[in-house]
């Protein structure tokens, strides 16, 4: 989308204060055949109705949000795996360049 367009979708989402029956219309003749800039107001449109019925906060955000995160995300071995010549024991740290863990060379 073009900020130009952006810009002019921003403009036409005031049309939400008018009634349904003559927002249709009012859409139709602001976009003036533009079906980009209708489809982006439109979509502004639903999703203001859609906050405003308080519908996206009757999910449990927590419980959501729980679910997409993955516990391990660098699919790490769990103590006690062998690599190599050493036994992995707990995990000491991680950061930005790796994971360290405890070790037993057998």
């Amino acid at each position: 989308m073009t900020p130009e367009l952006h810009r002019r979708a921003s403009d036409l989402f005031e049309l939400r204060e008018l009634p349904d029956a003559v927002r249709s219309a009012g859409l139709d003749s602001a976009c003036a055949g533009n079906a980009e800039l209708r489809a982006q107001v439109v979509r502004l449109l639903e999703a203001d109705r859609e906050a405003a019925s308080g519908a996206f906060l009757q999910g449990h955000a927590l419980e959501d949000a729980a679910s997409l995160v993955d516990r391990d995300p660098f699919n790490l071995p769990s103590p006690g795996t062998i690599i190599g010549n050493y036994r992995l024991g707990t995990r000491i740290g991680a950061g930005g360049m790796g994971v360290v863990f405890e070790a037993h060379d057998p």
